[in-house]
Order: structure tokens, then C-alpha cells, then sequence
């Protein structure tokens, strides 16, 4: 099961993102085709609404799938997860309890790596959002560089820079997180010995 959902979260990186987006412009055609009124015109319109674009969202989640996969994956293989869940289950804690208690505070650093280094990926793509005719920022900066092009210039390096800072920001937090967890078992291991004695 493991190995089936490591290859399908790898696919986005053999698919070019054009070729994704190529279908998704197909599917979307063919809801249009219906006609005004029907099922398939009315989700055309909630997946391309400009205020939320749902099919834009979806996209990106598919684009960082294999990267946040992978670093979700790394901080998990470090964990003893079966004997974490035994011990809570032992304790009367249930699976949803186990999992937002025990789980996620041990993965915090790859969460937090994960969800940086999406939204930095997202906020400067361009491909996808140009071909769905979505306006984001980057699809802006390419229509103002028609009319003010020191403007956008200035908005492009300022673009750079804070998605530098974000994955900066990315690997501190993952790298924080990380010395935190592995420090806590060393700590947990050195006072069991003042504890028998203690005991004794």
C-alpha cells in the first residue's frame, strides 16, 4: 500500500504541469458544453470563480503533493507510530485523539516545512493560473509589465524575496522542530535512571 502511494504522489513530477493543466482545460470545456442552466455549467462556474478558485487550488494541492508527501513521509519513518498508538490506546485516547495529540506534535517541523514550501510554490507559478485565465499575482505582473515596466520589476524582486524568505523560513522551522523531537526521547531516556533511584 505504501509503495502504490508513493508512486501516485510522484506522478505530478513526471506529468508537466502544462499537460495537467491541457486536461483540466478539456474537463472544463466539456462541463461548459452542456449549456446554461444545466449541472455540469453551474460546477464549471464554482470551480472557476474568481473569488475562490476551486480547480486552481486543486491544482497547486497536485503540483506540491510529491514534495509535501516526502517530508511528511521523512517525519513519520522517525517515528515509533505503533507503539504510540498502543500506549494511547492503552490510556483510552481514541484514533482522532492519538493523531492530533501524539502524532502531529512529533511532525510539526515537516508541517510546517510543507505548508511554507507550498504556499511559496504557489504564490510565484505562473503557468497554471495564465492558462486558466485566473489573475494572481504573477499573471499580474506579466500584464503590468505592458504598461509600467519599473513597476514591475520592483514587484518581481520583491516577489523573489519573500519566497526566498518563506523557504528560509521553511527550513529554520523544519530544522527547530527537528532538534526539539530528537532531543526530547534523550532527555526522557537520562531521567529514567533519577527515577528508579528515586523509587529505590
Amino acid at each position: 500500500m505504501r509503495s502504490v502511494l508513493s508512486i501516485l504522489c510522484t506522478l505530478p513530477l513526471v506529468v508537466p504541469a502544462i499537460a495537467i493543466v491541457a486536461g483540466l482545460s478539456a474537463v472544463l470545456r466539456n462541463l461548459a458544453s452542456h449549456g446554461r442552466g444545466s449541472l455540469g455549467m453551474e460546477l464549471n462556474a464554482i470551480l472557476q470563480s474568481q473569488d475562490l478558485p476551486l480547480v486552481l487550488v486543486g491544482t497547486y494541492v497536485v503540483l506540491c503533493l510529491p514534495f509535501t508527501y516526502r517530508s511528511i513521509d521523512a517525519g513519520l519513518s522517525t517515528l515509533p507510530l505503533r507503539t504510540l498508538y498502543e500506549s494511547s490506546s492503552i490510556l483510552g485516547a481514541r484514533m482522532g485523539t492519538t493523531l492530533w495529540q501524539v502524532v502531529m506534535p512529533n511532525i510539526r517541523g515537516p508541517i510546517m516545512f510543507s505548508a511554507f514550501f507550498t504556499f511559496a510554490l504557489s504564490i510565484a507559478e505562473y503557468t497554471v493560473a495564465a492558462t486558466l485565465s485566473i489573475n494572481t499575482l504573477p499573471v499580474f505582473l506579466n500584464t503590468l509589465s505592458s504598461t509600467n515596466f519599473r513597476g514591475s520589476i520592483t514587484l518581481s524582486v520583491l516577489l523573489n524575496l519573500t519566497t526566498w524568505l518563506l523557504l528560509a523560513s521553511a527550513t529554520l522551522s523544519a530544522s527547530r522542530f527537528g532538534h526539539r523531537s530528537a532531543a526530547e526521547p534523550e532527555a526522557t531516556v537520562a531521567n529514567e535512571p533519577r527515577k528508579e533511584a528515586e523509587i529505590s
